[in-house]
């Protein structure tokens, strides 16, 4: 299950409601009678997240973590959080500042020895969101201003920055 740190709320339902009943178990098939194909065109700083993979995006770009498919808009930045030991333990997805410098591009950032992914969230700033495993379940947390939403869509199994990009 992907957990949901931040409280917010979609159709009714708080984050941690969700975070505790979606995604869990096997990928959830698509409920709609056409599938999403999402289109960043209008939308150039969203992303979307599932267990199956979705059709290739337009103006986007794809990444995988874990068993999750991401999308971004192309000016997204999608960053590889990998561990000291050259691990591979998450990912950023927007523009993060760390050590004092701005992550707007493709990258990776390594944790320090010892370092886990939630002290690294302490000394993040900027507009992201924070994707990692932790144990069994997959966590996903907004930067501390919410400046990347994130919505979960339980009849289509994924997690997007807005309803927007779902059709």
């Amino acid at each position: 299950a992907i957990s949901f740190v931040r409280q917010s709320v979609f159709s009714g339902r708080s984050i941690p409601k969700i975070a505790s009943e979606g995604l869990a178990g096997t990928p959830l098939p698509y409920r709609s009678k056409s599938p999403i194909i999402p289109d960043f065109t209008d939308y150039p700083k969203q992303w979307i997240l599932s267990r199956t993979a979705l059709p290739e995006a337009r103006d986007g770009k794809y990444a995988r973590f874990d068993e999750l498919h991401i999308q971004a808009a192309a000016d997204v930045p999608i960053t590889r959080l990998v561990g000291a030991a050259g691990d591979e333990v998450g990912r950023l997805i927007g523009w993060g500042i760390a050590d004092g410098r701005l992550i707007d591009s493709d990258s990776t950032l390594t944790l320090a020895e010892g370092e886990t992914v939630e002290a690294l969230y302490d000394r993040l700033g900027g507009r992201f969101i924070l994707l990692w495993r932790d144990g069994d379940r997959l966590r996903l947390r907004m930067d501390v201003a919410g400046g990347m939403s994130a919505i979960f869509a339980p009849d289509h199994g994924i997690a997007a920055a807005t309803t927007s990009l779902l059709g």
